[in-house]
């Protein structure tokens, strides 16, 4: 008779590769599975009966932004209880090294780490000793971690550890001293490359210096993920761009978050969608991830034209405070004189709400509701909040059409993201994935159940070269999720985003029970990935 760590008996086993489900005993020992099958003659230690619920491989997040929450005390828990085992996080060019002694009080600016909660905290304290990407990953693999976690290396980190925030095309020396920060983090396990351009200093980035440092991780199999220059106006654009990238430099190309945004563009993403499967039609490496919400959520600074991000926030908060520039600015935002992602053109001042690191008078209010209490332009109040919160306050934005939502939901080659972290204030943080198998699987019926644990499981790790993850086969790692299809559901909106999901049963981290009954156990059995 055999024994093994966990038993899971007559549970409908999902394989994650979009195969007919079946009925099945699942053995799980030494965290791999050790079994799959109809064999009664197995003792073990903790048996969970599955009668009614599905087993499917952990979901993988192919873009996330827990490394954000690595910067306070409290360790969260909101990617376990969705069902993500699996993260990969440094993504949209910011991440917390390389740090460059001359620039790490911009760095630390950027991050916007004054919070007393984070007195104490180690990883703070020792930040910037972390010269090296080799350096930081070492200090992550001290942490608790809930899930696995793997790391893209951050443009927009590496531009600042050379160049600081200046508008200007790098010098050759500059562009060198870049491409050695790269190449020494994909030698010690980053994933790939992540850019940010419409951050600072990423959107200060040429095209041919994102070219430069992707033929680097192009020598190891590397990633490219880009947030791109724009997801409105522009974004078919931008869309031909990073895929242009790929068709000259060879690297693999993941276009982050895509959307369609502004009311103007809604309707575009069939036409972007053709635009990708041509891509790969031509051989191109090139896919997409995406979250099921109708709101981004960024900083709110964003709002501000670029122009007035040169040298950093404390150089911004200077130009928000002088009389004559705020009415440059506001003009430049009401009536632009130059092409830029614009945020209240897209949006609207009504549909921009504060959602954290907010003043009390602000947190969970529109731009527009604020100002109408407070008496104020609304431009006005986007100056007042940035000024009070020192550029930290968050926003989501209300720009994308259900029905493209609704097209990229349905799209075989798109990955789910969350696109998430607890400091951010959004719902997707916390119910992204029971989203998806309760609203559009269960009630919309837009796709299959099997189907869509494809594209959250075995889809996103061929894609990110993952081993022996995202597939329920034996000798495989124990990363799996146990939810029941009846019930799974996310409660999390914008009025209340960090309420718990329903129908999240069992979470296994690499063979150990990291969630029970939709709430963690507080197991922390994840590792640093390294590529």
């Amino acid at each position: 008779m055999k024994k093994v760590d966990i038993l899971v008996k007559r549970v409908r086993v999902i394989d994650g590769l979009g195969n007919k489900e079946y009925i099945a005993n699942v053995a799980i020992n030494d965290q791999k599975i050790d079994y799959i099958g109809e064999d009664s003659c197995i003792v073990a230690d903790t048996i969970i009966n599955g009668e009614g619920l599905v087993l499917a491989p952990g979901f993988i997040d192919p873009h996330g932004h827990t490394d954000m929450d690595f910067m306070g005390n409290d360790h969260f828990h909101n990617k376990i209880e969705q069902g993500v085992t699996t993260e990969f996080a440094g993504l949209c060019g910011l991440t917390s090294a390389p740090v460059s002694e001359k620039y790490f009080l911009e760095l630390k600016n950027y991050f916007g780490i004054d919070d007393p909660n984070c007195i104490g905290n180690n990883f703070i304290t020792n930040w910037s000793s972390y010269k090296t990407f080799k350096s930081y990953l070492s200090a992550v693999e001290k942490l608790p971690l809930s899930c696995n976690t793997g790391f893209y290396v951050g443009q927009g980190t590496v531009r600042l550890a050379v160049m600081g925030f200046e508008n200007r095309n790098a010098t050759e020396l500059e562009m060198e001293k870049m491409k050695d920060y790269v190449r020494e983090a994909m030698e010690n396990g980053a994933v790939g490359l992540s850019t940010g351009l419409i951050y600072p200093p990423g959107l200060f980035t040429p095209r041919y210096e994102i070219e430069e440092l992707c033929k680097v991780i192009k020598d190891y199999d590397g990633i490219y993920s880009t947030h791109m220059r724009n997801e409105s106006d522009r974004v078919v654009d931008c869309v031909k761009e990073s895929i242009d990238i790929g068709r000259k430099t060879g690297v693999k190309v993941a276009i982050s978050h895509l959307k369609v945004f502004g009311r103007k563009n809604w309707g575009r993403s069939d036409e972007i969608l053709e635009i990708i499967e041509q891509a790969i039609a031509e051989g191109i490496n090139v896919s997409f991830d995406f979250y099921p919400y109708n709101a981004a959520g960024t900083y709110l600074d964003t709002a501000i034209p670029p122009a007035y991000h040169v040298g950093g926030k404390e150089k911004l908060l200077e130009r928000l405070e002088d009389t004559a520039l705020r009415e440059e600015i506001k003009e430049e935002i009401l009536h632009p004189k130059t092409y830029w992602e614009n945020m209240v053109k897209n949006c609207g001042f009504d549909g921009m709400l504060v959602t954290k690191y907010a003043t009390p008078e602000s947190e969970r209010k529109t731009l527009a509701e604020y100002a109408a209490t407070m008496g104020m332009d609304p431009v006005d109040a986007l100056y007042d909040i940035l000024i009070k919160t020192r550029c930290k306050a968050l926003v989501a934005l209300f720009g994308m059409s259900d029905d493209d939502v609704k097209n990229l939901i349905k799209c075989p080659w798109g990955m789910v993201c969350t696109d998430g972290a607890m400091t951010f204030g959004h719902p997707r943080s916390v119910g992204t994935y029971p989203r998806i198998l309760g609203r559009y699987v269960r009630e919309k019926k837009l796709v299959s159940l099997t189907e869509a644990v494809r594209r959250i499981t075995s889809l996103p790790a061929t894609h990110m070269g993952l081993k022996n993850k995202g597939i329920i086969k034996e000798g495989y790692d124990a990363d799996i999720v146990i939810f029941n299809p009846a019930t799974i559901i996310d409660n999390a909106d914008f009025s209340e985003p960090y309420a718990k999901n329903d129908g999240i049963e069992y979470v296994l981290v690499n063979g150990r029970i990291s969630v029970k009954g939709n709430v963690a156990t507080g197991e922390t059995n994840g590792k640093v990935l390294r590529f």
